[in-house]
């Protein structure tokens, strides 16, 4: 009997060590990769609170050097800038509003309406087929122009208003719902609309909050469009900060022109300094909303990874 247990300890020792050192490694793994990801950020913020010379020279690394509020203080004055700030929040809220009301109403009958929805191989098709191909630019700013949308918030969230990406996670998600949960809900006389709003939805958080962050995201970043669409004074704050960092650029260029308080900024910032304040104060937001999801970010973003 001692034998046999003085045979099996080793065993266990090794298992554990094993096991402890496996640990270790991906802990530490893990760890360098999150000061990867937050490295980035840390050298923005560092940079946006150095002053020109420090920044010119090179030698700002993770710490500011010369330490000044004076990008911030810039950006602060501008009026523009908090009105493209607004533009963006309200683009935000009603854009992914809309994507998840259209997604979902989408994904529905994509996913339990398959005996009594006609056509659903189509339309399955048909999703499949706008993942791979579009319109092109020239012909969907000649429809939007034809139907009056120029210079007009919704030009910002219709034209995205339905993503076949999004579309696909939520049908995948919605087919891991229990049938015994649908099946019951029938047998009481719940119509599909019931069936969804007081059964599906409340069961689907993690892919709700994952496609809400996904969709806030896309919507925040996203630039191009309004430069196409949207008058100057309406642009979101990321067309903004583009269009501001080309004049920017532009001044350095013609100093000769400039008045004594632009030549006063000039001297304080550069286009690298400004760039990094601009963009630090446009991360900040959806930085804030993610901690607030990360719960179920992670448990939707592994949807169809796990086959039962």
């Amino acid at each position: 009997m001692i034998a046999r247990t003085i045979k099996r300890n080793p065993n266990k020792i090794r298992s554990s060590a094993s096991r402890k050192v496996f640990l270790v490694i991906t802990i530490a793994l893990l760890c360098l990769w999150s000061l990867l990801c937050i490295l980035p950020f840390v050298y923005i913020l560092a940079v946006s609170l150095s002053s020109k010379s420090a920044v010119s020279a090179g030698v700002v690394s993770f710490w500011p050097v010369d330490f000044t509020l004076n990008n911030y203080a810039y950006l602060l004055e501008q009026k523009e800038f908090f009105v493209a700030f607004g533009i963006s929040v309200v683009r935000v809220f009603l854009g992914t509003g809309i994507n998840l009301f259209v997604t979902v109403l989408a994904a529905y009958p994509l996913a339990f309406a398959r005996k009594t929805l006609k056509g659903r191989r189509f339309y399955v098709a048909l999703i499949l087929a706008c993942m791979f191909f579009s319109g092109g630019t020239v012909p969907t700013y000649i429809m939007i122009s034809r139907l009056g949308l120029i210079d007009n918030l919704f030009v910002l969230v219709l034209p995205g208003a339905l993503s076949p990406w999004n579309l696909i996670l939520f049908v995948n998600f919605f087919r891991n719902v229990p049938n015994e949960m649908l099946e019951a809900a029938n047998i009481e006389g719940a119509g599909d609309y019931r069936i969804l709003w007081r059964i599906v939805l409340p069961v689907s958080l993690p892919i709700l909050a994952t496609i809400t962050l996904l969709c806030m995201v896309g919507h925040w970043n996203n630039w191009f469009d309004g430069y196409l669409y949207m008058d100057p004074e309406h642009w979101p704050l990321q067309t903004y900060i583009y269009d501001a960092m080309e004049k920017f650029k532009k001044l350095q260029n013609d100093i000769q022109h400039l008045d004594p308080e632009q030549i006063e900024q000039l001297a304080q910032s550069s286009d690298m300094t400004l760039r990094s304040a601009q963009i630090f104060i446009a991360m900040v937001p959806i930085l804030c909303v993610y901690p607030f999801m990360q719960k179920y970010f992670v448990q939707g973003i592994l949807i169809g990874s796990v086959k039962e």
